[in-house]
């Protein structure tokens, strides 16, 4: 569709973006305004942008606090048991599944499926050592990811026995298909 300038009937019209207007070539008519598309403040340096932004990190179930955080403590001693367990856990997870090249949408759901198992208090100590393998199994068999149960034990050297042992316990524990 061409735009005609109705002052003069010109058919040359300009998207003017640093004044934000659609003009006319010929006689500078200002046909309408164009609305900013860029953030509704100003920002001179690099920490001003980054104190006005709005947005942060997207939550993700691979991190032990979903990304909540707002500030690191000074050390890992810091952090109760459960939390040390959870960042052991949840990065042996996240490493895995790297490490087989499984998409992160598994490596997602087998944070979340350890964190369901976690919460309803289903592992017994000699299954932290399995739960990580046998979750990202579990989240590759949901999302339709052919692998099989020899390669997860390849890469985690846990033997497959165990591997299906501990899936039997968290399917039946979170009632899975």
């Amino acid at each position: 569709m061409e735009r005609v300038c109705p002052v003069c009937g010109s058919e040359e019209i300009i998207e003017d973006r640093v004044s934000g207007e659609i003009i006319c070539g010929v006689c500078g008519h200002v046909l309408e305004k164009i609305p900013s598309q860029g953030p509704e403040w100003r920002a001179y340096g690099y920490g001003d942008r980054i104190k006005r932004e709005r947005v942060g990190a997207p939550l993700t179930p691979l991190l032990h606090d979903l990304g909540f955080s707002t500030k690191a403590p000074k050390n890992f001693a810091e952090r109760n048991s459960e939390d040390k367990r959870m960042i052991r856990v949840l990065s042996q997870i996240h490493g895995l599944a790297s490490s087989m090249g499984l998409p992160n949408v598994v490596a997602e759901t087998a944070a979340l499926i350890y964190r369901k198992v976690e919460k309803l208090g289903l592992l017994t100590k000699n299954m932290y050592r399995v739960v990580p393998i046998a979750s990202l199994y579990l989240a590759a068999r949901i999302h339709g990811v052919p692998r099989m149960v020899k390669e997860f034990s390849t890469f985690s050297g846990i033997n497959e026995k165990s591997i299906l042992r501990c899936c039997m316990k968290l399917r039946l524990g979170l009632r899975l298909n």
